[in-house]
Parts: C-alpha cells; sequence; structure tokens
C-alpha cells in the first residue's frame, strides 16, 4: 500500500487517514455566499474552500447554518455592487451580514488572516462652511 505524504493528515494503525484541523487555515469557521457570475462563483468557491470555509449557493442556505456554534463570521461576497438586488440587501440588512467586495478575500490571502470588516461609506457628509455675514443691498448701494 503506497501512502501519500500529507502533513496535514495522520494516519492510524488501520490505514485510514485522519484529518487533523490545521490552525493555518484563514477562513476557518468562515460561512460566505459568493454572488456573481458563475465563473467567479466557481474560481472564488476554490479558494475559500481550500482556506477551510464554507461557500453557500443560496441564501436560504447561509440563514440555516448561522446559528450553528461552530460559525465565527459569515458574510455575503459580491462580485459587482452594482448587481445586487434589493431583496438581498434587505435580506443581509435585516439578519446583519455584512456584505463585503471580493477584495476582501484577496487582502485577506496577501494578509494571511482573515480581515475585520469594514463598511464603506458611500457617502460623504459636507464638510461645514461658516459663511460670514454680508452687508443687506440697501446698506452697500449707500455705501458706494
Amino acid at each position: 500500500m503506497i501512502l501519500p505524504n500529507r502533513n496535514d493528515m495522520k494516519w492510524s494503525r488501520i490505514g485510514t487517514a485522519i484529518h487533523q484541523r490545521n490552525p493555518k487555515h484563514i477562513f476557518e469557521r468562515v460561512r460566505i455566499l459568493l454572488h456573481g457570475k458563475p465563473n467567479f462563483c466557481t474560481k472564488l468557491a476554490c479558494i475559500i474552500k481550500h482556506g477551510g470555509g464554507h461557500v453557500f449557493k443560496t441564501l436560504h442556505g447561509l440563514l440555516r447554518n448561522i446559528d450553528e456554534e461552530r460559525t465565527l463570521v459569515e458574510a455575503i461576497v459580491v462580485e459587482d455592487k452594482a448587481t445586487i438586488s434589493r431583496h438581498l440587501k434587505h435580506c443581509a440588512k435585516e439578519r446583519d451580514i455584512p456584505m463585503m467586495p471580493f477584495s476582501w478575500i484577496i487582502k485577506s490571502l496577501y494578509c494571511g488572516k482573515l480581515l475585520p470588516f469594514r463598511e464603506e461609506k458611500t457617502i460623504h457628509p459636507l464638510p461645514f462652511v461658516k459663511v460670514s455675514e454680508l452687508p443687506n443691498a440697501l446698506d452697500m448701494s449707500e455705501e458706494i
């Protein structure tokens, strides 16, 4: 019998492989719903699963598994924010599930750890500008 050389597996006496939890997995206990084109979802699902995460195809599947104790983080990762439906936005807001761009996954991989969620504020408040009092038009005409 030829045994593969894998560091993450431990062999029992009978010859069956026993997987050990690898603390190096970035997406361990992370549940993600991917929203985008099929090609995008397939490629990103492979990356997330390889990192120890779980990928769901439907919102119902994600919501059904959120309440488990094993879940550390849940998120909806989108390819393009312009293509998100109102229904998906509403459901995510209702359940406090953050919607993250796919760059969050890429940046997490580069850093080697799961990055915290940051809500992107697209509306910037206008700066407060104090306007000095202008003299009335009648007062100005008298001075001229």
